[in-house]
């Protein structure tokens, strides 16, 4: 699988972390999978990294697909931020995409760097710093 899932050791987070040749339905599948888990409800940050993928072959309508679904359950975490890794220009267009299509409440981030990211889960997430 070409989407590997951490939770922080505390529980307060998940990283995402992509590499190789990424498919739509890859990411579908993985992001569904937390959205469904039991600890869902009590993350405090989602980091999704696509600095490793060789390959990105993610339609318009699995991105679409993607934001519906997240609009759906980012209404039960009010409190999650959202940060998106997307060096590429089509990665940061359809993480934009897929932003718009969520139309949270939810912070979000779509940016080029896992460091970028990273500073600002610190800066705007509740609680205790970013654990590893």
């Amino acid at each position: 699988m070409p989407v590997k899932i951490k939770y922080a050791n505390d529980g307060t987070g998940v990283y995402m972390d992509y590499h190789g040749n990424v498919t739509g339905n890859d990411i579908f599948d993985v992001v569904r999978s937390i959205f469904t888990d039991c600890r869902f409800s009590s993350i405090q940050f989602w980091l999704s990294d696509r600095t490793k993928v060789t390959n990105f072959d993610v339609s318009t309508e699995v991105t679409v697909a993607i934001g519906k679904m997240s609009a759906v359950y980012l209404k039960e975490n009010p409190d999650l931020i959202i940060a998106l890794v997307s060096p590429t220009d089509i990665e940061f267009a359809m993480s934009r995409m897929m932003e718009l299509q969520a139309n949270s409440a939810n912070p979000f981030l779509v940016c080029r760097s896992r460091a970028e990211a990273e500073e600002w889960i610190l800066k705007n997430r509740k609680g205790e710093p970013m654990p590893t």
